[in-house]
Order: structure tokens, then C-alpha cells, then sequence
């Protein structure tokens, strides 16, 4: 059981390549991705307090800013994101509360605040 285990390890990782030497290509292959999580009302401009998520296309918007827009086109309002093929004019009952960027907003907001507070 050993010298399988063994064999198998040599045949994965074999002698002549080091690991660090796998992991530098490996880094070098790899792209790093990072996704920057979208915080302000593309209605408002603004920092959303509110955020509600568009159910067909799971864009987020401000609950005020999208209330505002709603009323000024009177039912024509559509989803402003460039690129968004939703194009369903948005109701209220196409939005539903995005909890989880509420509370990654609530906890920024903290850290911002904390972060102030030690200047």
C-alpha cells in the first residue's frame, strides 16, 4: 500500500520538478481575478442604503432611487446597467431585498467608520 502510494506521488510530482518550481508557473499561468462588489445605485449615483435586486436580471439598485425612477417614467422605467439584456420595464414587484449586499454594505460602512475613528 506504501509503495503505491509512493509511486503515485512521484508520478503527480515527479523528482525533477520542485514544488516551488511548480508553484512560480503555476502563478505565472494563473490569472488573479478579483470582483469588486458594486455599491452604488446606478439610478442615484449615490452609496445604496437600501439595496434591491432586480429578480429577472439580478441587477441592485437603490429601494429610493428606483421608487424615484419608477414614478418619473411612470412604468417605463428599465434597468439602466450598460449591457443588461433585461428589457422588462421594472415594476415594484419585480424587486425583492437584497439581504446579503445590505449586509456587506452595513459592514463596510463599519469598517469606514472604525477606520476613521483611529485617524
Amino acid at each position: 500500500m506504501e509503495n503505491k502510494i509512493s509511486d503515485l506521488l512521484t508520478t503527480v510530482n515527479p523528482p525533477e520538478c520542485s514544488t516551488s518550481d511548480q508553484n512560480s508557473t503555476q502563478l505565472d499561468d494563473d490569472m488573479v481575478m478579483v470582483q469588486e462588489v458594486a455599491t452604488k445605485c446606478p439610478y442615484t449615483g449615490k452609496e445604496m442604503r437600501d439595496p434591491v435586486k432586480n429578480i429577472h436580471c439580478k441587477h441592485n439598485y437603490d429601494r429610493e432611487g428606483i421608487t424615484a425612477a419608477m414614478k418619473l417614467r411612470k412604468g417605463k422605467t428599465r434597468c439602466p446597467v450598460p449591457g443588461c439584456v433585461n428589457d422588462k420595464p421594472i415594476s415594484t414587484s419585480d424587486l425583492e431585498e437584497n439581504h446579503e449586499l445590505r449586509l456587506y454594505i452595513d459592514k463596510k460602512n463599519r469598517q469606514h467608520d472604525k477606520k476613521n475613528r483611529k485617524m
